[in-house]
């Protein structure tokens, strides 16, 4: 392209006019600054699905997957739920057990993961999740509103209000309960149904106290599902090289609904959602470099399996392990000695009903997240439909870097694009900036597979690492404490 302009400039010059030769030199200057500037604002540009050129989602993108009706409207039936959730086909591990406290967990969270999307929120009895109040319904309200954060604004608005009628009708309960009044709004006969039929018998004070909200997650599973397409297999070899069931990879699912730009208020980044000072432990973080590991699905990936595999050499359990992923290893390590008493220590673990148990609702509740996720990707043709394959998608391999090299330099080495590089690569944030010696990218290439290769080294050189940058490592961080 310069060398077109160049010739055409040098064309000009000969000419006899001198105005004209000016014009020329001014727009010649002007071009190639245009392209100068187009080229560095190309390499900085964030980069999403639509901007792929060899990986071409246009069909996918207008496929009935991802269409409203499947991504907000529930099309399985009862049947179909019921094979997922007992696994009548045997898809998922035995090593996953499902304890008998949890199940009415984790039939909740199934019905979050496939039945309600993120524009309905249930209303529902936290320790005894089988109860579930009512379903507020606002689809209609998400199409009419005029901006998101007007939906927003009357989502909240109408939540509370829900909350504090709900509030209100238990207070009225409780009051004709004690003062024998038998004639009950319908509101009231409502809630006393829905009590009726729990497993567990407690006082209206009791049941009171419990009242919570969740939002569906149904369209956000879809939509990770076929984000995961992409990198799945090659987390699923990660993990087996660490000698850890593959089906652990749906982790990740339960952290981020894979969002690869995935930031919790608790600034936990990534896939995996590595704390700093936890991702440390197993990844680069390195501000001068623009680089942040936990942002790379496949390295994180890595330091999950590292770090499941070194809690699960501990706690010797994996309901216990797969816990410890989110509430840390340090709160659980009372339970070390008593796991060989498994039934005892899940039921005071894993049995929401209980008040003495040592986690908090959300730590109770992520093993049965993880075996309805888990359950919900195993039978997803029966909730979600068949999910989009990317073609060509897996055929990509690891490089380490043997000098300082820029995203840049790499990509047109490699003869790949920018943005490709970016999508393998969102551990380097600047495209423009020089990479260190040793560093470990992601390149398409359908004819090498080194993952193994890369599995058992990059630990390794992440510890030269640290030593050149003196960071102190000695003391064991644990993830999420």
């Amino acid at each position: 392209m310069c060398n077109i302009l160049w010739q055409g400039f040098c064309t000009l010059i000969s000419k006899d006019m001198w105005f004209t030769r000016l014009k020329t030199i001014i727009s010649f200057f002007m071009i190639c600054n245009y392209i100068t500037v187009y080229v560095f604002a190309a390499a900085d540009h964030p980069i999403a699905w639509k901007d792929m050129e060899d990986l071409d989602l246009r069909d996918i993108l207008r496929s009935q997957y991802l269409s409203s009706a499947n991504l907000y409207y529930t099309q399985h039936s009862i049947n179909d739920f019921h094979k997922a959730l007992y696994d009548t086909e045997a898809k998922t591990n035995k090593e996953f057990t499902m304890p008998e406290p949890l199940l009415h967990a984790v039939e909740f969270w199934l019905k979050i993961y496939t039945q309600y999307s993120t524009q309905q929120v249930i209303i529902f009895d936290k320790r005894h999740p089988d109860l579930i109040y009512e379903v507020s319904d606002f689809r209609d309200l998400y199409q009419t509103s005029k901006t998101l954060a007007a939906y927003e604004i009357t989502l909240d608005r109408v939540v509370n209000r829900k909350l504090n009628h709900y509030k209100q009708t238990f207070q009225s309960l409780i009051y004709k309960k004690m003062n024998k009044i038998k004639k009950y709004t319908q509101a009231e006969q409502a809630v006393l149904a829905t009590i009726k039929n729990s497993y567990h018998k407690h006082n209206l004070f009791e049941f009171s106290k419990n009242i919570k909200t969740q939002i569906g997650q149904r369209d956000n599973v879809i939509k990770g599902l076929l984000a995961a397409e992409l990198f799945f297999p090659k987390m699923e070899q990660i993990f087996r090289s660490q000698n850890l069931n593959e089906d652990l990879v749906r982790l990740s699912l339960v952290e981020s609904s894979f969002n690869l730009k995935a930031v919790s208020s608790a600034d936990a980044v990534g896939v995996w959602q590595f704390l700093k000072r936890s991702g440390a432990e197993y990844l680069r973080i390195d501000p001068t470099y623009n680089i942040d590991e936990r942002l790379s699905p496949l390295k994180s990936t890595l330091a999950a399996a590292k770090l499941l595999k070194r809690n699960y050499k501990l706690l010797k359990n994996w309901p216990l392990t797969i816990t410890s992923y989110h509430h840390g290893l340090k709160n659980l390590r009372p339970f070390i000695k008593r796991t060989t008493a498994s039934r005892s220590t899940e039921k005071i673990i894993f049995d929401l009903c209980r008040s003495n148990s040592p986690l908090g609702w959300a730590s109770q509740n992520y093993y049965a997240e993880f075996l309805a996720l888990l359950r919900a990707e195993k039978y997803k043709h029966l909730f979600y439909g068949v999910v989009p394959t990317i073609k060509n998608s897996n055929h990509f391999f690891f490089h380490q870097l043997t000098k300082k090299t820029s995203a840049v330099d790499i990509a047109y080495k490699s003869g790949i694009s920018l943005q490709e590089f970016h999508l393998l690569n969102p551990d380097v944030k600047k495209l423009q900036t020089k990479l260190p010696k040793g560093f470990w990218v992601a390149i398409f290439d359908p004819q090498i597979d080194n993952l193994d290769f890369f599995t058992k080294n990059h630990s390794v050189r992440l510890t030269q690492f640290r030593r050149s940058q003196n960071v102190n490592n000695t003391g064991r961080t644990q993830h999420k404490l």
